[in-house]
């Protein structure tokens, strides 16, 4: 796998350039940019076997967007063969309490 700088990283591929010639357009396509107090509830699902990217990148995501738009708003879990795994964040709190 490429290096995000790279010229042919799937992120500057996305973006036509390198991601440090263009910072408007990363800024523009990184969902965190976007984040509103009234964001509607997201469900995140991600296999934990996933190449491109790591599972704490969900995690990550789950918990800017609980502490912009309140806790609860969004959870997440792993799956692997259909089986819900609670995804836990870096506090070891648990992001979905269902499987």
């Amino acid at each position: 796998m490429s290096d995000h700088g790279d010229a042919d990283s799937p992120e500057s591929k996305l973006l036509g350039d390198r991601i440090d010639k263009v910072p408007g357009l990363v800024r523009a396509a990184n969902p965190e940019t976007w984040l509103m107090p009234d964001c509607p509830p997201v469900l995140f699902q991600h296999a934990p076997a996933d190449p491109v990217v790591p599972v704490q990148m969900s995690v990550h995501f789950v918990v800017k967007i609980n502490a912009v738009a309140g806790a609860g708003r969004a959870r997440g879990c792993t799956s692997s063969k259909g089986q819900g795994t609670p995804v836990r964040s870096s506090t070891s709190r648990t992001l979905s309490a269902r499987q």
